[in-house]
């Protein structure tokens, strides 16, 4: 499925945090699919990572109350788009980053 240019212009203003939605493992097809929320669109929950830590817990792209962020890049559909998928793993790694800082406090504490 190849997106308008209209459609790729939108994904290139995603923000970093944001749900980039076919560039995402977890969503659900490979289109925009824009009327779908994130949250309908993930499929985290439903077909979860094994000997993920975190398997229990969705997306905080998709549920703005979660810690963990579960994006995963879809890398050929990025690529066939000419999207950089870079800004988006930034931000995945340092939310995980900050996460896994609070359970490291959190157990010195304890």
């Amino acid at each position: 499925m190849r997106p308008t240019k209209t459609e790729l212009e939108l994904a290139r203003n995603f923000l970093p945090d944001a749900c980039p939605r076919r560039y995402c493992y977890f969503w659900r097809s490979h289109a925009f699919e824009w009327d779908i929320s994130p949250a309908k669109g993930c499929t985290f929950l439903d077909d979860p990572m094994v000997g993920n830590k975190y398997a229990d817990k969705p997306c905080r792209r998709c549920n703005p109350t979660s810690e963990v962020d579960h994006f995963e890049p879809l890398e050929p559909a990025a690529n066939e788009d000419g999207i950089d998928v870079t800004p988006w793993l930034e931000s995945m790694l340092e939310n995980n980053r900050l996460l896994l800082e609070r359970e490291r406090q959190q157990s010195e504490g304890a």
